[in-house]
């Protein structure tokens, strides 16, 4: 009788241990793992594409009269052609549009420092007028005028003058580049105001013999 109780006690303990162990075979089996997180910055936008430098409204044509009429100019006087400068095309409309603004196309110097300048106005009523303000016939007016000074010029006794300072620019031998720009505006009647700038500047003073001549 006590054999049987000691093996029916070992047996009762056996039975406990196989369900000890199996038990925490399956909690451990079963445990759910914790996912990683990664942090992923978003990506960055691109940087958006930079301003044109050169005035959008009036675009080639007029840019390709201004610069072959200067040109055209220059070689009458042994001056080297001028290139395109969208930096002082850039600050020649910065000019203009502040005119337009502020003053309503006062023809007016700008004054910015480095660069020579030359400035025009037309203005034009009745028919006809879409025509004479387009930009191409605007830019060939403002260089004739300009070039008309030269009848004032004289190259015996050379030297700033008021009314010669836009032929003198014009055609100053130092000079290397140019940029232009326009605007339309008035009351009533079409005005347009034309800037260009010149880099390196002209009309210094003592330098006219050299950098204005008659060819």
């Amino acid at each position: 009788m006590k054999t049987w109780i000691v093996l029916l006690v070992l047996l009762v303990l056996v039975l406990s241990y196989l369900y000890y162990i199996h038990e925490s075979h399956e909690t451990m089996s079963y445990r759910p793992l914790h996912p990683i997180h990664r942090h992923v910055s978003p990506t960055p936008a691109p940087a958006p594409a930079p301003a044109p430098s050169e005035p959008p409204t009036h675009g080639k044509t007029f840019r390709d009269t201004m610069l072959s009429l200067h040109n055209k100019y220059r070689s009458l006087h042994g001056a080297q052609p001028l290139s395109w400068s969208a930096k002082l095309a850039q600050s020649a409309q910065t000019w203009a549009n502040h005119q337009k603004a502020r003053a309503n196309c006062a023809m007016k110097h700008s004054g910015t420092p480095g660069v020579g300048e030359n400035v025009a106005w037309q203005q034009c009523g009745g028919p006809g007028c879409d025509a004479q303000l387009h930009p191409s016939n605007v830019a060939a007016q403002s260089v004739n005028e300009w070039y008309a000074e030269n009848k004032n010029y004289n190259y015996a006794n050379p030297g700033f003058s008021s009314n010669t300072g836009h032929f003198t620019q014009l055609v100053w031998k130092g000079t290397r580049e140019v940029g232009c720009a326009m605007v339309e505006c008035g009351n009533g009647t079409s005005q347009a105001f034309t800037v260009c700038q010149y880099s390196p500047p002209g009309n210094e003073i003592g330098q006219f013999p050299q950098n204005v001549t008659s060819s």
